[in-house]
């Protein structure tokens, strides 16, 4: 999956808790939590939708939401990274 844009992480906002788990008895049940994100990235889904997906300073994986839009996940981004439009590359 191509990314479609790029950002740089401007700050944690702190709204939003990510954590790697598992699922017991088909619940998710948070173990870690993920590594902060320093940069992000917005692929289009074969589905129509978008991953907002997060990388920590290594360049590793550090999580991804699905949004319904291109413009929910920038505001998903906006939210937790105060990532503005015009920070989008």
């Amino acid at each position: 999956m191509k990314p479609m844009l790029k950002a740089d992480v401007i700050r944690n906002e702190g709204r939003t808790i990510h954590s790697l788990g598992r699922i017991v008895d088909g619940l998710p049940v948070p173990t870690i939590p993920s590594p902060p994100a320093s940069r992000v990235e917005i692929s289009a889904e074969a589905d129509g939708g978008y991953s907002l997906i997060r990388f920590d300073p290594a360049d590793g994986f550090c999580g991804d939401t699905w949004h319904q839009s291109l413009e929910e996940a920038q505001r998903q981004a906006e939210f937790e990274f105060g990532i503005a439009l015009e920070d989008w590359e």
